[in-house]
Order: C-alpha cells, then structure tokens, then sequence
C-alpha cells in the first residue's frame, strides 16, 4: 500500500454498492471541487431520490474522515 498526502490527491474513486436494487454507482469526491459526482446509469421511478439519501447520509462520514477541512460539500449527480 502506498501511503500519499491527502493535499496531493484531487479525486477520490468510490465503488458503492445500491444492495436494494442490487447495483454499482461510482462517487468521485473532488477534493478540488468540492463536489461529489455520482455516476449511475440505473433508471427507475423514485431510484433517484433513493441513492440521493444514501449518498447524503455517506457523504457527512466522508468529509469528516477524508477532507476535515471544509466545512461544506455540495455535490451533483451525473447520468451515464
């Protein structure tokens, strides 16, 4: 394992795994932009909302753990 400076780093990759609809979506947290983009290319009738909430909810443990620094992250979703 490579250890590399969090200041270095200007996107994070993180796979999550949607166990309901038994799917994939891929975050990208720009530690630069401030933004967490979801990639997902599932749709369905009310899936949004459902992966917003849980993206949310993961995105508070993630910037306290991986970017302490800033205070508030917006983030966007993006369709494939």
């Amino acid at each position: 394992m490579v250890v590399i400076p969090w200041k270095t780093v200007d996107n994070v990759l993180i796979p999550v795994n949607v166990k309901q609809m038994n799917h994939w979506v891929l975050i990208v947290l720009s530690l630069i932009e401030r933004h967490i983009h979801v990639y997902d290319s599932y749709r369905a009738a009310g899936y949004d909302s459902f992966v917003v909430d849980k993206i949310q909810k993961l995105a508070h443990g993630l910037c306290r753990c991986i970017c302490p620094c800033i205070m508030t992250i917006t983030w966007t979703i993006r369709k494939i």
